[in-house]
């Protein structure tokens, strides 16, 4: 009678222990995962991708992307269609050029920097130019889709992140009874500047 009671007994465990395992997620990896979806190589043998962490300005001159500290951006992914980097940043820039000629940047904030995010990238010819489709997601079941044109590279140019940047003196927000033209420079500034050094 007890043998029966003690097979059902350890049977009983060993569901819930199964059940259990299945439902543990093991915790994300300690890096995020960069990846090109383009199958043909002849585009991703092109494609570098540069990281800039807590970024306000990011140089590009002669062929070298650098900080406001002039020191050179990260290389995450050269030439390859997969790669990692360190997950412990706060926010990030991303840089994806196409064979020295083009360019796309992608800047977003992390909540939580333990966060493992995957980010994917493709590029598709539109017209005289290159499209970015991508996909950022959180493993949480968080996904954000972004997209746009890849931009012409100049020889030197700025990439300024102005809601990155200090915020002005109180008193250069006072100006009543000033010109338009003064008025308009204290306008709301957009996100990103690009200032153009040498074309």
């Amino acid at each position: 009678m007890r043998t029966p009671l003690i097979i059902i007994a350890i049977m009983l465990i060993c569901g819930a222990a199964m059940y259990l395992i299945s439902r543990y997620q093991a915790p994300p990896g300690e890096y995020d995962m960069l990846t090109i979806e383009n199958k043909d190589t002849s585009i991703s043998r092109k494609v570098r991708l540069y990281a800039a962490i807590e970024p306000t300005e990011i140089f590009y001159a002669d062929g070298t992307w650098l900080k406001a500290d002039s020191t050179p951006l990260k290389l995450v992914l050269d030439r390859s269609n997969l790669n990692f980097m360190s997950k412990q940043y706060s926010s990030v820039a991303l840089v994806l050029t196409y064979n020295n000629s083009w360019f796309y940047d992608l800047q977003f904030d992390k909540p939580d920097p333990s966060l493992a995010y995957e980010i994917s990238f493709k590029l598709e010819p539109v017209g005289d130019t290159l499209y970015v489709k991508g996909v950022l997601d959180n493993n949480d079941g968080e996904v954000i889709r972004f997209g746009g044109p890849m931009i012409r590279m100049y020889k030197q140019f700025i990439l300024t992140y102005n809601n990155k940047m200090p915020p002005p003196p109180p008193d250069s927000l006072e100006y009543e009874n000033e010109s338009d033209s003064l008025a308009l420079a204290h306008s709301p500034q957009p996100n990103k500047t690009i200032t153009i050094l040498e074309n």
